[in-house]
């Protein structure tokens, strides 16, 4: 007798959980029992959406207008996006745009427009760790290519030619960079932007963080630098960070016109469309340009400041400085080895997990993100308490045996 198949398919095996959401979801649950949390966990704003927004969601609720749209987005509002794109720079019009259930959804459809099974696809370490379980979802191969600390975590064109092989099909640029902060600079971008031609590959811009620069930092597309390339070039971008949209799901990519549409018919299939209520609401976002709200990117910057110093002046802590997005990826890798209340600490996960159950701050372990001995912190909750919570990862340190 043959054994009878599992419930759920090889494929879907391959596909973790997010570790982020994970540990959000415990620091929530200690906050809601009455705990005083500090949390570095999640990359989501403290700050609400903006009130222009907000009343264009509710005034499409109260009119009725929470149907059923086009596969590819509301005309009007990818004329909207399509706008705000050809204003960075980007030679596209509505028929070059898609709408989608945030930017995370863009880049799924993307990856699953251009990538057959075993395509090799190629992005900086350390990395979003969600890339390698999406890669992974439309059978890729995920393939991490290293960057140095000692270059703030600066994308090497050399590492990225090493690691080509003849599956190599695609690489996803993330600038501003999460999880460690770093802003690609122009002189590395054209370098990438001739392997990528060497190599004959197409490239996915992950730009949501396009706006949170601090410093002297600039934002840099590929396409800045490479205008030749728009014709192998996705750029996806979104609504959650720069207009605190994170649940409305509001999301957006830009690119050639038969990759958005093979993009449209997955869509069509998978979602249909995203939240007719969302994209009206990212209409009133996009009508004055798109761009955040300045005294929010101030705060920022000013947390951003905090927590680099911070981190840094903590003995066996390194931290180069973040220069965009709300992440700091310190290196903890001189603490690890050592004993806390007797218990060995043998990787970053351990002192991820032993920061929230004893001091209560909430971290992201850099396991996930390729950085095994870095912990993600990010500077979404108030300066006070990334103060206070720095207190307690500071004083959890002084501690260890």
């Amino acid at each position: 007798m043959s054994h009878p198949r599992p419930l759920t398919s090889r494929r879907i095996g391959l596909v973790g959980n997010s570790l982020t959401l994970e540990i959000s979801s415990k620091a929530a649950e200690l906050k809601a029992a009455g705990k005083d949390v500090v949390a570095f966990a999640a990359g989501e704003p403290d700050f609400d959406a903006p009130p222009h927004v907000k009343a264009a969601g509710i005034k499409a609720i109260n009119e009725g207008r929470g149907r059923y749209t086009a596969a590819m987005g509301l005309m009007d509002l990818r004329k909207l996006v399509a706008k705000k794109l050809a204003a960075n720079g980007f030679p596209y019009t509505a028929e070059n745009v898609i709408v989608s259930s945030g930017a995370k959804h863009a880049l799924y459809n993307a990856l699953y427009a251009f990538c057959d099974p075993g395509d090799e696809v190629l992005f900086a370490s350390p990395y979003w760790n969600s890339y390698p379980d999406m890669v992974r979802a439309v059978e890729g191969v995920p393939v991490p290519f290293p960057t140095r600390i000692e270059d703030g975590y600066e994308i090497d064109a050399d590492a990225l030619r090493r690691a080509l092989t003849p599956r190599s099909r695609c690489l996803i640029i993330n600038s501003p960079n999460n999880p460690t902060g770093a802003v690609y600079s122009r002189a590395s971008m054209e370098k990438v932007a001739q392997v990528v031609r060497d190599a004959n590959l197409v490239v996915i811009c992950d730009d949501i963080y396009e706006h949170l620069v601090y410093a002297d930092a600039k934002y840099v597309s590929l396409l800045h630098v490479a205008p030749d390339l728009a014709d192998r070039v996705v750029v996806i971008n979104g609504l959650s960070k720069s207009h605190c949209m994170t649940g409305w799901r509001a999301g957006y990519a830009g690119g050639p016109k038969e990759v958005i549409a093979a993009m449209g018919r997955f869509q069509s299939q998978a979602t249909s469309h995203a939240s007719a209520i969302t994209q009206i609401a990212s209409m009133a976002a996009l009508e004055d340009g798109g761009l955040p709200d300045p005294t929010m990117i101030a705060e920022y910057d000013r947390r951003r400041r905090l927590m680099h110093a911070r981190l840094n002046a903590m003995p066996g802590v390194k931290c180069p400085e973040p220069k965009g997005a709300f992440y700091a990826l310190p290196d903890i890798s001189a603490h690890l080895g050592k004993t806390h209340n007797g218990r060995l600490l043998r990787s970053a996960a351990d002192v991820a997990q032993l920061l929230l159950e004893e001091d209560l701050v909430a971290t992201i372990p850099g396991d996930s993100f390729g950085a095994p001995t870095n912990l993600r912190f990010a500077y979404t909750c108030s300066y006070e308490n990334i103060g206070k919570g720095l207190d307690r990862v500071g004083n959890f340190f002084s501690k260890l045996g």
